[in-house]
């Protein structure tokens, strides 16, 4: 299936000197992509003719459908109308339906129905109209050598009814347009560059018809996963095989800390000693070789420690794992641990085995609460 490519132009100067946010250019591109369409590029221009003129001519030469906001307004800076008259060679014609809903809507306000008002009705002629409920300024659609260029006013409400109840049905009617079905992964408490070291051969191996994308936000990393063909069941059973992939290994941790029953709770509702085992088993998930824990018993009651510390011995001994420890609990220090650093102010005054360290002098002073 051939890819079908899309280019969204804003107009207004208000957009450039900064003055709006141009928001209808990431609601269209969503839309766009929804629908199967690569959003290949996106241009914002001012109000200027020859600007204007050379944005479209290049558009719908290189890309399936143009899409288009603003510049459709009755001020003497709209100008979008007239250029595309030009460059699609017709001749503006009143559109019957639209002056009449514009007369009707200046009458019910008490407004005066000036030529301006009614400039607005002015179409060319050789456009299919996509009549505003809206507002006063139609939508316009052209074809030029099989390729679609679709203009819509530049007020959002105006321009996302329009496209939803004028534009799709035109788009699904003129392209064949594939299936897409996306796949949301979660991760947290790894980077983006991070994790894309880390799934760096499964994301070169996907099949040609799936794509990953990689949504950063604060703390965590959301991956969608879209497959895009024109069978939809196989397209599910391609992107389910290859998320399944990934979250093998997430299952096997979960078995590995005992954690089956609550792998479907939010971590934020768990026990605090859970929501601990849960922090361990995002350090395993990075596959390291050396993990350390901050204080991993602070605020756990007795029974919490007793099973945190069973698995930081299991990690270390099944996984291979050294498990480094920065804690205050010298009962758990003791028990659990091979060797021990001590510190007091930054200074180390004991360096060796259990033992040993509970044999020093110093060690002892120094947590027997000695004054210096």
């Amino acid at each position: 299936m051939n890819k079908i490519t899309c280019h969204i132009i804003t107009i207004g100067d208000e957009i450039l000197y900064g003055h709006i946010l141009d928001t209808n250019s990431k609601w269209l591109s969503q839309k766009i992509i929804d629908l199967g369409i690569t959003v290949s590029k996106k241009t914002s221009i001012g109000d200027n003719n020859s600007d204007i003129n050379y944005n479209i001519k290049k558009s719908i030469s290189n890309y399936n459908l143009t899409i288009i906001t603003g510049g459709l307004g009755p001020t003497n800076d709209d100008i979008t109308k007239n250029c595309l008259n030009n460059i699609f060679d017709g001749d503006l014609v009143y559109d019957k339906k639209t002056f009449n809903h514009i007369k009707k809507i200046f009458k019910e306000r008490n407004f005066n129905f000036t030529q301006k008002n009614k400039d607005q009705a002015l179409v060319p002629n050789n456009c299919k109209v996509l009549f505003n409920q809206f507002g006063t300024a139609p939508g316009m659609a052209f074809e030029k050598n099989k390729n679609i260029l679709i203009s819509l006013p530049g007020v959002p409400f105006e321009m996302k009814s329009l496209f939803e109840n004028g534009c799709i049905n035109l788009i699904k009617k003129k392209f064949t347009l594939p299936f897409i079905y996306h796949r949301m992964i979660k991760t947290v408490g790894i980077g983006e560059s991070w994790l894309s070291d880390k799934i760096s051969n499964w994301e070169n191996n996907l099949d040609k018809d799936l794509s990953l994308a990689y949504l950063p936000s604060i703390g965590r990393v959301k991956l969608r996963l879209t497959g895009k063909g024109d069978d939809i069941s196989k397209l599910k059973v391609k992107v389910k095989k290859e998320e399944k992939l990934n979250r093998d290994r997430s299952e096997e941790i979960i078995s590995f800390l005992e954690i089956e029953d609550i792998k479907d709770t939010p971590v934020g509702k768990l026990p605090y000693g859970l929501q601990k085992k849960v922090e361990l088993g995002r350090a395993l998930a990075t596959d390291s070789s050396i993990i350390l824990l901050d204080e991993p018993m602070a605020g756990m009651n007795v029974e919490e420690k007793r099973d945190m510390c069973r698995f930081i011995l299991k990690v270390n001994d099944e996984l291979g794992t050294t498990m480094v420890l920065i804690e205050h609990d010298m009962g758990v220090v003791m028990d659990i641990s091979d060797r021990v650093v001590v510190l007091d102010y930054g200074k180390v005054i004991g360096d060796g085995t259990p033992d040993e360290i509970m044999a020093n002098k110093k060690v002892i002073d120094a947590y027997l609460g000695v004054e210096h």
